[in-house]
């Protein structure tokens, strides 16, 4: 008897460790060539060959509809980036603007000081003549 669950827990202990293998996470090849892909991608224009592959050869794969969001964040975060630039543009011409017109309101503010220093000697040489007329 005492053999028997000798032999049994044997069994049981080689079967444990024999099956562990299929309980393991294995990568599949869909998902290699996706995380291939990723290591590849640059979000520019040019798509890996990775995910050319896995699209051809695994077009049912999740991975390959993650591939598409991927391609479509990368698509709008280029046509942000390139909006960004635009307005920076934009920034820079206003503060452009912005200088040249605080330049014009300080002459003037020096112009407006000289034609009030004017004006009153005006003022004063009319006092004058009007005192020496009577």
């Amino acid at each position: 008897m005492t053999r028997l669950w000798l032999w049994l827990l044997a069994v049981v202990l080689l079967n444990g460790c024999a099956a562990r293998g299929l309980f393991e996470n294995r990568t599949g090849e869909d998902e290699r060539l996706f995380l291939q892909g990723m290591q590849a991608f640059s979000g520019g224009g040019e798509r890996p060959a990775d995910f050319a592959q896995l699209a051809e050869a695994y077009p049912e794969s999740p991975w390959n509809a993650k591939v598409g969001e991927l391609e479509q964040l990368a698509e709008e975060s280029a046509l942000r980036g390139r909006k960004i630039l635009q307005l920076q543009r934009e920034v820079t011409a206003l503060q452009n603007r912005q200088r040249r017109q605080l330049q014009q309101i300080d002459a003037l503010k020096q112009e407006l000081t000289v034609l009030e220093t004017e004006r009153q000697k005006l003022r004063q040489l009319l006092i004058d003549m009007e005192q020496r007329a009577y």
